[in-house]
């Protein structure tokens, strides 16, 4: 492949790159999944009492900040950084995998948000695949779902997503500290970050690669019972997510919320490995299913490490000319 390459490339690139963790792809089983009572007007029942088992996301974004070092394209390891995430609603549910509502028909829109923090390592027996667990320093998370009577949010621009109503917010608890893992499969420039059907510039190029697997716990601050109509405090909470690069099915975006207003993203011009930062398409199932040691008012987020960073070493390659 012809093309201009970076002076760090030309001399061989064996460089540990920072990954998104993408998560299981399956939705959540109809065994696993607990029915709760919705309704998505808000009026507490008098909109429409749908029986549910799990939301199902619409491919959105995640954004790991600060993670990839711009002069060694080498991954932070052992140094905190954080996630951001942020999709909107695509279907709700059923136990038999059935849409029982769809906010597009209703016009309406429900968006979620999170953010959390991560550390990575990476075993050097295993060169191409890197590790991620929970920091135990949290200060600052969030998990966030609002609803919002018209369709404000936009993909690519990354605005909209904290409009409307807040109807669930929760922290990240530090002590769940379980782990995933992500491999890059190719670093070659030229391989464009939005693949999507209607890409948008800036386009800048991207790795390939997919990821494993992670568990967080959260703590809930605030449910809106307008919505949620079952009791779900003693309820944890499945997340199942898969994250990738190259963007097949949405736009990237430009900013992201990271609870106190938007921030631009930084990858560089080729993402994953110019850093500070690295950007991945994510997609993700939700469902509340009954924990096995149910504690206070605590629920469990699994699968979130699909929006774990994790890092991969690159072998040398031979760059065409």
């Amino acid at each position: 492949m012809s093309g201009n390459r970076s002076p760090g490339r030309s001399r061989g690139l064996l460089a540990v790159i920072a990954v998104m963790g993408a998560m299981a792809m399956s939705a959540p089983t109809a065994s696993a999944a607990v029915i709760f009572q919705f309704d998505p007007t808000g009026q507490g029942g008098a909109g429409g009492n749908l029986s549910a088992a799990f939301f199902a996301w619409s491919p959105g974004n995640s954004l790991a900040q600060n993670v990839i070092d711009p002069a060694t394209h080498m991954l932070h390891t052992g140094t905190p950084f954080t996630v951001l995430y942020q999709a909107t609603l695509n279907t709700l549910k059923n136990a038999a995998n059935h849409n029982v509502f769809d906010p597009d028909l209703a016009g309406t829109q429900f968006t979620i948000v999170a953010k959390f923090n991560e550390v990575a390592t990476v075993d050097p027996l295993h060169p191409q695949t890197a590790n991620f667990s929970t920091n135990t320093n949290q200060a600052g998370s969030f998990f966030e779902i609002y609803y919002n009577g018209t369709q404000t949010a936009n993909d690519h621009a990354g605005t909209g997503f904290t409009d409307g109503t807040l109807i669930y917010r929760a922290s990240v608890d530090a002590a769940a500290n379980l782990g995933g893992s992500y491999s890059v499969t190719d670093f070659t420039p030229g391989t464009k970050l939005d693949q999507s059907a209607n890409p948008l510039p800036p386009n800048p190029d991207t790795v390939t690669g997919a990821g494993g697997s992670k568990v967080l716990t959260l703590t809930p601050l605030f449910a809106d019972t307008g919505f949620f109509l079952s009791n779900i405090s003693n309820l944890a909470l499945s997340f199942d997510t898969s994250n990738v690069t190259p963007f097949d099915k949405v736009n990237p975006s430009l900013l992201f919320y990271d609870g106190s207003g938007p921030v631009a993203r930084n990858i560089g011009a080729l993402n994953g490995f110019s850093g500070p930062d690295f950007q991945f398409q994510s997609t993700a199932n939700a469902s509340f299913f009954v924990a096995a040691v149910p504690e206070p008012t605590t629920f469990t987020l699994a699968g979130i490490g699909a929006l774990g960073l994790i890092g991969c070493t690159v072998r040398r390659r031979v760059l065409a000319s």
